[in-house]
């Protein structure tokens, strides 16, 4: 019988670069698990190489109402959530998130905020209060799926080339930024603005503010299903057709582009 002894663990190099800056390793929270200042600074204090904070919205909102977390029944990690995008909104972020994001840095790591609107304004509002608190990096949120209000599902911006167009517009037109990053959605389905809807406006369609809870509450229990109540959703909408690999470059001209661009 062959006995193997090793001198010492292997080792396999972890650290990676993002945007410029080495990290010791690519592991950080997911956004939706800091939101406060207390949970900011136990992640602070663990083993990620940067703190993911958010996501953060304008106004303050509650979880979704019915089961939102489900793991695998095999007790795999497998697991999926629709909790609504819950945070106590940007009043709190305006006291809290310099003092969040020093104790981040402070711990030798990096703040990182995602941020989501329901509009392009307040994509650039958030952002904005984001860089004023000293975050490293802004996340732009636009493939939550599971915002609900105003009678059913929000739409998803990263479904719509003309939204996410006119966010990153309103992004840079607000703050010229030197980075951030774009979250989408993992299933890229193209659809078109709803031509019931002005198409040059800022506003994305649906996009009135979460303000009236009990409404989204209530139709989201009232909804016998997710796939059903996401159709009823866009039912005004365009019919859909498959996003190919193209948009995805679409997407990487548009940052390129309003990346390179030099300002006055």
């Amino acid at each position: 019988m062959a006995v193997f002894v090793r001198d010492s663990e292997p080792t396999m190099p972890l650290a990676t670069t993002l945007c410029g800056v080495e990290l010791e390793h690519p592991l950080m929270n997911a956004a939706g698990t800091c939101k406060t200042a207390e949970q900011a600074v136990r992640f602070a204090e663990s083993a990620v190489s940067a703190v993911v904070i958010g996501s953060i919205t304008v106004e303050e909102r509650p979880v979704n109402s019915g089961n939102t977390y489900a793991s695998h029944p095999s007790g795999s990690y497998s697991l999926l959530n629709a909790m609504g995008l819950p945070n106590p909104g940007s009043a709190y972020y305006r006291e809290h998130l310099p003092a969040m994001c020093a104790a981040i840095t402070a711990a030798g790591k990096y703040p990182i905020v995602s941020v989501v609107g329901f509009s392009p304004e307040e994509y650039a509002e958030l952002a904005e209060l984001a860089y004023a608190s000293e975050a490293w990096l802004v996340e732009i949120n636009l493939g939550c799926p599971n915002v609900w209000g105003d009678g059913g599902q929000k739409p998803i911006p990263s479904f719509y080339p003309e939204m996410i167009e006119a966010i990153i517009e309103a992004v840079y037109d607000r703050l010229d930024p030197t980075r951030f990053g774009v979250k989408l959605s993992p299933r890229f389905v193209r659809k078109s603005v709803p031509s019931s809807g002005p198409t040059t406006s800022r506003t994305c369609p649906g996009s009135s503010r979460a303000a009236t809870c009990g409404a989204k509450s209530s139709a989201h229990d009232a909804a016998t299903s997710r796939a059903a109540s996401s159709s009823a959703a866009f039912a005004t909408m365009s019919s859909k057709t498959a996003l190919t690999a193209s948009s995805t470059t679409w997407l990487e001209r548009q940052l390129r582009a309003r990346t390179s661009r030099s300002r006055p």
